[in-house]
């Protein structure tokens, strides 16, 4: 390797929130709960009063009044530390939660948890799993995960059960790519993203399968990182991930159509009504919805949380959405939550843009036309601060910041701006990739 030579590619996309000729947006999402310590992954839905959220540190939130109030519950296996992933309800008082070699249940609405995975799962050296769940019916369900073996390299795996969870065995079929996320529609029909984060760019790949997980069949490579997706049936469906580019497929996801939503450089989670609906959340807190098949997109909420991972809606529309900084907020359609204070200044950015410079230094450069101060955050793929400046005063006119990637991996980036009142601040961003 040449002194790790990067930026080989550069891809730019700036996202100009406050130069959208959008100097205000409704935004009626109010923060419900938040534990700072916490990073919740996902948020579940059982009827329109429970609901679950699941955090990475352990933390399991629930609510039984629509997410107006949470009770949390932490140490699922008192005494280890055990990360958690994902979660599935069957009843009020049934539901399963994922997380490193665990597959816990309970029957008695969140009091207590058993594990039905055994612990010290070791299949020919494989440890640790990070698992997917979901159940075609209360007695059939299939897990997914990637366990890692004793020389640190990952390796996809599935896990099935007839009995309510109460046991699982290991599937003999397995994808050839790692497992993000999985969904059942039947007894023996379902669909998981595997992703591919070795190559550059990273690809992912829908796997289905129609005999209950024994063999799973891939479709054809996409470009890019699915963080997520959610079909309405076993034909239609919508999914997300890097980039603005959100796709839709009505065939099963033999194929995909790809819309270009403008907003956010990366969405993480979603939640699809139909073919025409769908809503999105993902970095600087967006959430975006389109009401007509991708052809507009409204931003409806941002900056209530740094990252918003998961999103989902019950029966009468109210929406839960999870995130960084342990942050749940909630969409209620018939109150508006935001006072009309809370509304955008006019544009003070007029441009935002990543160029290349070196092969170990990318200068940013963006225009403002009024002083202001400014700081600066570079992420990873995974969302995690990889490099930061802190604010200080700009002058009105133009300026270059420069971005060091020396000694940065392989993958793709993200620069995160703010400025004015941390509660109301408008970001851009730009994306590129990094090669070794």
């Amino acid at each position: 390797m040449k002194n790790l030579a990067k930026l080989a590619s550069i891809c730019c996309c700036f996202m100009l929130w406050l130069c959208r000729n959008q100097s205000t947006f409704a935004q009626d999402w109010s923060t419900v709960f938040k534990n700072d310590s916490e990073t919740f992954r996902r948020i579940i839905w059982c009827n329109d009063s429970v609901a679950m959220a699941i955090g990475k540190q352990g933390t399991v939130a629930r609510t039984t009044d629509a997410g107006l109030s949470w009770t949390t519950k932490d140490q699922l296996d008192p005494g280890l530390n055990i990360e958690l992933a994902d979660g599935w309800f069957i009843s009020p008082d049934t539901a399963f939660v994922t997380g490193n070699t665990r597959i816990f249940k309970t029957t008695d609405g969140g009091e207590s948890y058993q594990n039905k995975l055994h612990p010290n799962i070791d299949y020919e050296g494989k440890i640790g799993l990070r698992l997917t769940i979901g159940f075609a019916s209360p007695s059939i369900g299939i897990c997914g995960g990637n366990y890692e073996t004793m020389n640190f390299r990952f390796y996809p795996s599935f896990f099935r059960t007839t009995n309510a969870g109460e046991t699982w065995e290991i599937c003999e079929g397995v994808p050839e790519k790692l497992i993000a996320r999985v969904q059942m529609f039947d007894s023996a029909k379902a669909i998981a993203i595997g992703i591919d984060q070795s190559r550059i760019p990273p690809v992912s790949t829908f796997y289905r399968t129609s005999d209950f997980g024994t063999t799973w069949v891939g479709g054809k490579d996409i470009e890019g990182i699915i963080s997520n997706f959610h079909f309405v049936d076993s034909l239609v469906g919508w999914s997300c991930g890097h980039g603005s580019v959100v796709r839709r497929s009505i065939d099963g996801g033999a194929s995909w159509q790809d819309f270009e939503t403008g907003i956010s450089p990366w969405y993480y989670g979603l939640w699809a009504y139909d073919s025409l609906s769908v809503v999105l959340c993902g970095v600087n807190g967006d959430i975006v919805r389109t009401h007509d098949g991708g052809k507009t997109w409204k931003l409806e909420s941002s900056f209530l949380s740094r990252i918003f991972r998961s999103i989902q809606f019950n029966s009468k529309g109210i929406g839960l959405a999870v995130g960084e900084e342990g942050v749940i907020a909630r969409f209620d359609p018939n109150i508006s939550n935001v006072p009309n204070e809370q509304q955008s200044t006019t544009s003070a950015v007029k441009q935002f843009a990543v160029g290349l410079q070196t092969p170990d230094i990318s200068m940013l450069r963006f225009e403002i036309t009024q002083p202001m101060e400014l700081s600066l955050t570079l992420y990873n793929s995974h969302g995690e601060i990889v490099q930061s400046q802190p604010a200080r005063p700009y002058e009105q006119g133009i300026h270059s910041v420069r971005l060091e990637t020396v000694g940065l991996p392989s993958g793709a980036y993200f620069c995160f701006g703010r400025w004015g009142a941390e509660q109301y601040v408008k970001p851009s961003n730009c994306m590129f990739i990094v090669n070794d």
